[in-house]
Protein backbone atom coordinates (compact mmCIF):
# COMPACT_ATOMS: atom_id res chain seq x y z
CA UNK A 1 0.00 0.00 0.00
CA UNK A 2 1.27 3.45 -0.90
CA UNK A 3 -0.09 6.49 0.86
CA UNK A 4 -1.32 9.35 -1.26
CA UNK A 5 -4.09 7.31 -2.83
CA UNK A 6 -2.22 4.57 -4.63
CA UNK A 7 -2.91 0.89 -4.29
CA UNK A 8 -0.20 -1.41 -5.58
CA UNK A 9 -0.64 -4.95 -6.78
CA UNK A 10 1.39 -7.03 -9.22
CA UNK A 11 1.28 -5.42 -12.63
CA UNK A 12 -1.31 -2.66 -11.94
CA UNK A 13 -1.44 0.72 -10.17
CA UNK A 14 -4.73 2.48 -9.45
CA UNK A 15 -4.48 6.22 -8.77
CA UNK A 16 -6.86 8.50 -6.93
CA UNK A 17 -8.45 9.69 -10.17
CA UNK A 18 -9.08 6.09 -11.17
CA UNK A 19 -10.54 5.35 -7.76
CA UNK A 20 -12.93 8.29 -8.03
CA UNK A 21 -13.89 7.11 -11.51
CA UNK A 22 -14.68 3.66 -10.17
CA UNK A 23 -16.78 5.16 -7.39
CA UNK A 24 -18.67 7.31 -9.90
CA UNK A 25 -19.34 4.32 -12.15
CA UNK A 26 -20.54 2.32 -9.14
CA UNK A 27 -22.93 5.12 -8.14
CA UNK A 28 -24.30 5.35 -11.68
CA UNK A 29 -24.90 1.61 -11.75
CA UNK A 30 -26.62 1.82 -8.37
CA UNK A 31 -28.74 4.75 -9.56
CA UNK A 32 -30.01 2.94 -12.63
CA UNK A 33 -30.34 -0.52 -11.14
CA UNK A 34 -31.15 0.28 -7.50
CA UNK A 35 -32.15 3.97 -7.53
CA UNK A 36 -34.06 3.80 -4.26
CA UNK A 37 -30.88 2.84 -2.40
CA UNK A 38 -28.99 5.85 -3.73
CA UNK A 39 -31.82 8.31 -3.14
CA UNK A 40 -32.28 7.02 0.40
CA UNK A 41 -28.57 7.28 1.11
CA UNK A 42 -27.78 10.71 -0.32
CA UNK A 43 -31.16 12.47 -0.46
CA UNK A 44 -31.52 15.33 -2.92
CA UNK A 45 -30.25 18.87 -3.22
CA UNK A 46 -33.37 20.14 -1.46
CA UNK A 47 -33.90 17.43 1.12
CA UNK A 48 -31.72 15.30 3.41
CA UNK A 49 -31.82 11.51 3.48
CA UNK A 50 -35.23 10.38 4.67
CA UNK A 51 -36.53 7.47 6.67
CA UNK A 52 -38.49 4.82 4.78
CA UNK A 53 -41.43 5.58 7.08
CA UNK A 54 -42.00 9.19 6.02
CA UNK A 55 -44.95 10.21 3.86
CA UNK A 56 -42.98 10.68 0.63
CA UNK A 57 -41.06 7.69 -0.69
CA UNK A 58 -37.42 8.86 -1.07
CA UNK A 59 -36.95 6.71 -4.19
CA UNK A 60 -39.34 8.92 -6.13
CA UNK A 61 -40.99 5.78 -7.49
CA UNK A 62 -38.03 4.91 -9.70
CA UNK A 63 -38.47 1.22 -8.90
CA UNK A 64 -41.91 1.52 -10.49
CA UNK A 65 -40.42 3.27 -13.52
CA UNK A 66 -38.10 0.28 -13.84
CA UNK A 67 -41.07 -2.10 -13.68
CA UNK A 68 -43.01 -0.15 -16.31
CA UNK A 69 -40.12 0.29 -18.73
CA UNK A 70 -38.98 -3.31 -18.46
CA UNK A 71 -42.55 -4.26 -19.30
CA UNK A 72 -42.35 -1.95 -22.32
CA UNK A 73 -39.06 -3.48 -23.43
CA UNK A 74 -40.48 -7.00 -23.61
CA UNK A 75 -44.13 -6.34 -24.54
CA UNK A 76 -44.00 -3.76 -27.32
CA UNK A 77 -42.71 -4.09 -30.91
CA UNK A 78 -38.96 -4.25 -31.37
CA UNK A 79 -37.84 -0.97 -33.02
CA UNK A 80 -34.98 -2.95 -34.62
CA UNK A 81 -32.25 -0.52 -33.65
CA UNK A 82 -29.04 -1.94 -32.19
CA UNK A 83 -29.03 -0.69 -28.60
CA UNK A 84 -25.24 -1.00 -28.25
CA UNK A 85 -24.29 0.38 -31.66
CA UNK A 86 -22.58 3.73 -32.23
CA UNK A 87 -24.60 6.15 -34.35
CA UNK A 88 -23.09 9.17 -36.09
CA UNK A 89 -25.05 12.40 -36.18
CA UNK A 90 -26.42 12.92 -39.71
CA UNK A 91 -25.13 15.97 -41.56
CA UNK A 92 -28.67 17.10 -42.36
CA UNK A 93 -29.78 16.62 -38.74
CA UNK A 94 -32.31 13.90 -39.56
CA UNK A 95 -31.46 10.29 -38.81
CA UNK A 96 -32.78 7.74 -41.37
CA UNK A 97 -34.85 5.67 -38.94
CA UNK A 98 -36.07 2.25 -40.09
CA UNK A 99 -39.79 1.70 -40.66
CA UNK A 100 -39.94 -0.25 -37.40
CA UNK A 101 -38.75 2.68 -35.25
CA UNK A 102 -41.07 4.78 -33.08
CA UNK A 103 -40.86 7.31 -30.27
CA UNK A 104 -41.99 7.27 -26.64
CA UNK A 105 -43.50 10.52 -25.38
CA UNK A 106 -42.89 11.58 -21.79
CA UNK A 107 -41.45 14.54 -19.93
CA UNK A 108 -37.75 15.16 -20.59
CA UNK A 109 -36.74 14.14 -17.04
CA UNK A 110 -37.38 10.50 -17.95
CA UNK A 111 -35.77 10.33 -21.39
CA UNK A 112 -32.60 8.58 -20.29
CA UNK A 113 -34.35 5.89 -18.26
CA UNK A 114 -36.64 5.20 -21.23
CA UNK A 115 -33.49 4.58 -23.25
CA UNK A 116 -31.75 2.63 -20.48
CA UNK A 117 -34.53 0.35 -19.25
CA UNK A 118 -36.96 0.14 -22.18
CA UNK A 119 -34.37 0.29 -24.99
CA UNK A 120 -36.73 2.68 -26.76
CA UNK A 121 -36.34 6.15 -28.28
CA UNK A 122 -37.65 9.00 -26.10
CA UNK A 123 -39.08 12.07 -27.80
CA UNK A 124 -37.48 14.28 -25.12
CA UNK A 125 -34.50 13.77 -22.83
CA UNK A 126 -32.41 15.49 -20.13
CA UNK A 127 -30.18 17.04 -22.79
CA UNK A 128 -33.18 19.40 -23.16
CA UNK A 129 -33.96 17.95 -26.57
CA UNK A 130 -37.54 17.47 -27.71
CA UNK A 131 -39.25 19.73 -25.17
CA UNK A 132 -40.79 22.04 -27.78
CA UNK A 133 -43.02 24.91 -26.73
CA UNK A 134 -41.75 28.47 -26.43
CA UNK A 135 -43.38 31.45 -28.10
CA UNK A 136 -43.97 29.46 -31.30
CA UNK A 137 -45.39 26.46 -29.38
CA UNK A 138 -43.07 24.16 -31.29
CA UNK A 139 -44.13 20.50 -31.26
CA UNK A 140 -42.61 18.53 -28.41
CA UNK A 141 -43.26 17.18 -24.94
CA UNK A 142 -44.55 20.47 -23.51
CA UNK A 143 -47.04 21.07 -26.34
CA UNK A 144 -48.29 17.48 -26.29
CA UNK A 145 -48.78 17.25 -22.53
CA UNK A 146 -50.57 20.62 -22.34
CA UNK A 147 -52.71 20.07 -25.45
CA UNK A 148 -56.30 21.15 -24.80
CA UNK A 149 -57.89 18.40 -26.89
CA UNK A 150 -57.13 14.98 -28.29
CA UNK A 151 -57.10 16.44 -31.80
CA UNK A 152 -54.50 19.04 -30.79
CA UNK A 153 -52.34 16.34 -29.20
CA UNK A 154 -52.58 14.24 -32.37
CA UNK A 155 -51.30 17.17 -34.43
CA UNK A 156 -48.23 17.41 -32.19
CA UNK A 157 -47.41 13.74 -32.71
CA UNK A 158 -48.03 14.03 -36.45
CA UNK A 159 -45.69 17.03 -36.63
CA UNK A 160 -42.98 14.95 -34.96
CA UNK A 161 -43.58 12.06 -37.34
CA UNK A 162 -41.14 10.11 -39.47
CA UNK A 163 -41.68 7.69 -42.34
CA UNK A 164 -45.29 8.84 -42.61
CA UNK A 165 -46.03 7.73 -39.04
CA UNK A 166 -46.67 9.73 -35.85
CA UNK A 167 -43.60 10.71 -33.85
CA UNK A 168 -44.64 8.61 -30.85
CA UNK A 169 -46.48 5.34 -30.46
CA UNK A 170 -46.47 5.25 -26.66
CA UNK A 171 -46.96 7.84 -23.93
CA UNK A 172 -45.55 7.18 -20.46
CA UNK A 173 -46.70 9.22 -17.49
CA UNK A 174 -46.28 9.08 -13.74
CA UNK A 175 -48.12 10.61 -10.81
CA UNK A 176 -45.43 13.26 -10.34
CA UNK A 177 -46.11 14.53 -13.86
CA UNK A 178 -49.87 14.50 -13.35
CA UNK A 179 -50.17 15.96 -9.86
CA UNK A 180 -47.03 18.03 -9.26
CA UNK A 181 -45.41 19.53 -12.36
CA UNK A 182 -48.10 20.28 -14.93
CA UNK A 183 -47.51 24.03 -14.43
CA UNK A 184 -43.90 23.45 -15.51
CA UNK A 185 -45.08 21.93 -18.80
CA UNK A 186 -47.17 25.05 -19.40
CA UNK A 187 -44.28 27.40 -18.57
CA UNK A 188 -42.10 25.64 -21.15
CA UNK A 189 -44.96 26.08 -23.63
CA UNK A 190 -45.08 29.82 -22.85
CA UNK A 191 -48.70 29.74 -21.67
CA UNK A 192 -50.47 32.43 -19.68
CA UNK A 193 -52.37 31.81 -16.43
CA UNK A 194 -50.22 28.87 -15.43
CA UNK A 195 -50.46 29.12 -11.64
CA UNK A 196 -51.91 31.69 -9.27
CA UNK A 197 -49.12 33.70 -7.65
CA UNK A 198 -50.26 35.87 -4.71
CA UNK A 199 -46.97 37.80 -4.83
CA UNK A 200 -47.64 38.96 -8.39
CA UNK A 201 -51.41 39.26 -8.25
CA UNK A 202 -51.84 40.46 -4.68
CA UNK A 203 -52.97 38.73 -1.53
CA UNK A 204 -56.52 40.04 -1.84
CA UNK A 205 -57.12 38.63 -5.32
CA UNK A 206 -59.41 35.59 -5.32
CA UNK A 207 -58.34 33.52 -8.34
CA UNK A 208 -60.71 31.62 -10.59
CA UNK A 209 -59.39 28.03 -10.40
CA UNK A 210 -60.95 27.34 -13.80
CA UNK A 211 -58.20 29.46 -15.38
CA UNK A 212 -55.10 27.81 -13.92
CA UNK A 213 -53.19 24.55 -13.63
CA UNK A 214 -52.60 25.33 -9.97
CA UNK A 215 -54.64 27.71 -7.87
CA UNK A 216 -55.45 28.64 -4.28
CA UNK A 217 -58.49 27.87 -2.18
CA UNK A 218 -59.33 30.02 0.82
CA UNK A 219 -60.72 28.64 4.07
CA UNK A 220 -61.43 30.20 7.44
CA UNK A 221 -57.87 29.35 8.45
CA UNK A 222 -55.46 29.98 5.57
CA UNK A 223 -55.15 29.60 1.79
CA UNK A 224 -53.86 26.31 0.40
CA UNK A 225 -52.90 25.04 -3.05
CA UNK A 226 -55.40 23.11 -5.15
CA UNK A 227 -55.22 21.79 -8.71
CA UNK A 228 -56.83 24.12 -11.24
CA UNK A 229 -59.23 22.88 -13.90
CA UNK A 230 -56.52 23.00 -16.59
CA UNK A 231 -54.64 20.17 -14.88
CA UNK A 232 -57.60 17.89 -15.66
CA UNK A 233 -58.42 19.14 -19.17
CA UNK A 234 -54.82 18.99 -20.44
CA UNK A 235 -53.72 15.90 -22.35
CA UNK A 236 -51.66 14.85 -19.34
CA UNK A 237 -54.77 15.11 -17.17
CA UNK A 238 -56.98 13.30 -19.68
CA UNK A 239 -54.51 10.43 -19.85
CA UNK A 240 -53.11 9.94 -16.37
CA UNK A 241 -55.83 11.33 -14.07
CA UNK A 242 -58.92 10.39 -16.11
CA UNK A 243 -57.33 7.15 -17.42
CA UNK A 244 -58.02 8.06 -21.04
CA UNK A 245 -61.80 7.85 -20.64
CA UNK A 246 -63.61 8.97 -23.82
CA UNK A 247 -60.38 9.34 -25.82
CA UNK A 248 -60.64 7.84 -29.29
CA UNK A 249 -57.06 6.91 -30.14
CA UNK A 250 -55.27 6.43 -26.81
CA UNK A 251 -55.57 3.32 -24.69
CA UNK A 252 -54.09 2.34 -21.35
CA UNK A 253 -52.03 -0.83 -21.91
CA UNK A 254 -50.19 -1.21 -18.58
CA UNK A 255 -49.90 0.39 -15.16
CA UNK A 256 -47.56 -0.24 -12.26
CA UNK A 257 -48.61 -1.06 -8.71
CA UNK A 258 -50.01 1.68 -6.49
CA UNK A 259 -47.77 3.69 -4.15
CA UNK A 260 -49.54 6.70 -2.59
CA UNK A 261 -46.31 7.69 -0.83
CA UNK A 262 -44.54 8.84 -3.99
CA UNK A 263 -44.31 12.56 -4.68
CA UNK A 264 -47.38 13.46 -6.70
CA UNK A 265 -49.01 10.16 -5.84
CA UNK A 266 -49.56 11.46 -2.33
CA UNK A 267 -51.85 14.12 -3.86
CA UNK A 268 -53.88 11.81 -6.10
CA UNK A 269 -56.97 11.23 -3.97
CA UNK A 270 -57.05 14.87 -2.85
CA UNK A 271 -56.86 16.06 -6.47
CA UNK A 272 -59.60 13.71 -7.63
CA UNK A 273 -61.81 14.86 -4.78
CA UNK A 274 -61.24 18.49 -5.84
CA UNK A 275 -62.16 17.55 -9.41
CA UNK A 276 -65.45 16.01 -8.30
CA UNK A 277 -66.44 18.75 -5.84
CA UNK A 278 -65.26 21.93 -7.57
CA UNK A 279 -65.38 21.02 -11.24
CA UNK A 280 -68.39 18.70 -11.43
CA UNK A 281 -66.40 15.54 -12.10
CA UNK A 282 -67.56 12.02 -11.37
CA UNK A 283 -64.48 9.83 -11.06
CA UNK A 284 -63.56 7.29 -8.38
CA UNK A 285 -61.52 8.85 -5.59
CA UNK A 286 -58.88 6.15 -5.51
CA UNK A 287 -55.17 5.59 -5.95
CA UNK A 288 -54.01 4.17 -9.26
CA UNK A 289 -50.75 2.98 -10.80
CA UNK A 290 -47.82 5.34 -10.29
CA UNK A 291 -46.56 4.89 -13.86
CA UNK A 292 -48.96 4.35 -16.76
CA UNK A 293 -48.26 3.41 -20.37
CA UNK A 294 -50.67 4.46 -23.12
CA UNK A 295 -50.61 3.50 -26.79
CA UNK A 296 -51.55 5.83 -29.64
CA UNK A 297 -53.54 3.81 -32.21
CA UNK A 298 -55.60 4.52 -35.33
CA UNK A 299 -58.70 3.21 -33.58
CA UNK A 300 -61.58 1.11 -34.89
CA UNK A 301 -64.79 2.72 -36.13
CA UNK A 302 -68.13 1.47 -34.84
CA UNK A 303 -70.90 2.81 -37.04
CA UNK A 304 -74.44 2.07 -38.13
CA UNK A 305 -78.00 3.29 -38.33
CA UNK A 306 -79.85 4.76 -35.35
CA UNK A 307 -83.10 6.72 -34.88
CA UNK A 308 -82.59 10.37 -35.91
CA UNK A 309 -82.20 13.00 -33.18
CA UNK A 310 -81.30 10.34 -30.64
CA UNK A 311 -78.39 10.35 -28.21
CA UNK A 312 -76.20 7.29 -28.79
CA UNK A 313 -73.93 6.11 -25.98
CA UNK A 314 -71.08 3.61 -25.95
CA UNK A 315 -69.76 2.08 -22.72
CA UNK A 316 -67.32 -0.53 -21.51
CA UNK A 317 -65.35 -1.45 -18.41
CA UNK A 318 -61.57 -1.64 -18.72
CA UNK A 319 -59.78 -4.00 -16.35
CA UNK A 320 -56.13 -3.14 -15.73
CA UNK A 321 -53.28 -5.51 -15.01
CA UNK A 322 -53.40 -4.62 -11.28
CA UNK A 323 -57.11 -5.43 -11.06
CA UNK A 324 -58.41 -1.87 -11.18
CA UNK A 325 -61.56 -1.16 -13.22
CA UNK A 326 -61.89 1.95 -15.38
CA UNK A 327 -65.09 3.19 -16.94
CA UNK A 328 -64.85 3.99 -20.65
CA UNK A 329 -67.64 5.86 -22.43
CA UNK A 330 -68.50 8.09 -25.38
CA UNK A 331 -71.69 9.67 -26.65
CA UNK A 332 -72.83 11.26 -29.89
CA UNK A 333 -76.03 12.45 -31.55
CA UNK A 334 -77.58 10.46 -34.39
CA UNK A 335 -78.78 12.07 -37.62
CA UNK A 336 -79.94 8.68 -38.84
CA UNK A 337 -76.45 7.25 -38.50
CA UNK A 338 -73.81 7.38 -35.78
CA UNK A 339 -70.07 6.73 -35.53
CA UNK A 340 -67.56 6.12 -32.73
CA UNK A 341 -63.81 5.60 -32.88
CA UNK A 342 -62.55 3.34 -30.10
CA UNK A 343 -58.95 2.54 -29.03
CA UNK A 344 -59.52 -0.80 -27.26
CA UNK A 345 -60.10 -4.14 -28.91
CA UNK A 346 -62.10 -6.82 -27.15
CA UNK A 347 -59.85 -9.53 -28.57
CA UNK A 348 -56.40 -10.79 -27.73
CA UNK A 349 -53.04 -9.17 -28.54
CA UNK A 350 -51.32 -9.90 -31.85
CA UNK A 351 -47.82 -11.37 -31.83
CA UNK A 352 -45.25 -8.72 -32.68
CA UNK A 353 -47.54 -5.89 -31.57
CA UNK A 354 -48.38 -4.61 -28.08
CA UNK A 355 -48.92 -7.51 -25.70
CA UNK A 356 -51.27 -5.48 -23.53
CA UNK A 357 -52.39 -6.72 -20.13
CA UNK A 358 -55.09 -4.07 -19.72
CA UNK A 359 -58.24 -4.57 -21.78
CA UNK A 360 -62.05 -4.43 -21.81
CA UNK A 361 -63.84 -6.89 -19.55
CA UNK A 362 -66.24 -7.74 -22.38
CA UNK A 363 -67.92 -6.33 -25.50
CA UNK A 364 -68.81 -2.66 -25.89
CA UNK A 365 -72.46 -1.77 -25.28
CA UNK A 366 -74.02 0.72 -27.70
CA UNK A 367 -77.37 2.24 -26.75
CA UNK A 368 -79.87 4.43 -28.60
CA UNK A 369 -83.15 5.08 -26.80
CA UNK A 370 -84.41 1.76 -25.45
CA UNK A 371 -82.24 -0.33 -27.79
CA UNK A 372 -78.90 -1.66 -26.50
CA UNK A 373 -76.61 -4.05 -28.35
CA UNK A 374 -73.18 -5.55 -27.62
CA UNK A 375 -70.35 -5.36 -30.14
CA UNK A 376 -66.87 -6.83 -30.26
CA UNK A 377 -63.88 -5.14 -31.89
CA UNK A 378 -60.88 -6.97 -33.35
CA UNK A 379 -57.33 -5.90 -32.55
CA UNK A 380 -56.59 -5.71 -36.28
CA UNK A 381 -59.32 -3.09 -36.67
CA UNK A 382 -57.91 -0.99 -33.81
CA UNK A 383 -54.40 -1.03 -35.28
CA UNK A 384 -55.43 -0.50 -38.91
CA UNK A 385 -58.46 1.78 -38.56
CA UNK A 386 -61.01 -0.85 -39.56
CA UNK A 387 -64.79 -0.53 -39.36
CA UNK A 388 -67.41 -2.53 -37.46
CA UNK A 389 -71.08 -2.08 -38.42
CA UNK A 390 -73.84 -2.21 -35.80
CA UNK A 391 -77.38 -1.04 -36.58
CA UNK A 392 -79.61 0.11 -33.71
CA UNK A 393 -82.94 0.14 -35.58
Amino acid sequence: MKFGGWYENPGKNIGMSHAFSLILVAMLVLFFVYPSLVMTAIGTANSPPQSRYVVVDPSGGYDLWMEALNWMRYNTPDPKLDYLATYEQPKNGTYPYPESAYGVMSWWDYGHIITYWAHRIPNANPFQAGIGGGKTHAPGASTFLTAKSEEEANKVLDALGINGKPGARYIVSNSYMAYSIQPIFAIWNDEENVAYDPVLLGQNVRPDPMSYYESVAYTNQEPFLIPGLKSFTSMEGKLHILDGNSLKQYRLVHETPINPNTEGGNREMFSKNVYNILYGGNIPVENSGVVKIFEYVKGAKITGRAPPNTMVTLTNTIKTNIGRTVRYSQNTSSDGTYEFTVPYSTGEPIAGQTIFDTKPAGPYTVTAGNISKPVDVREEDVLNGGTVTLDLI
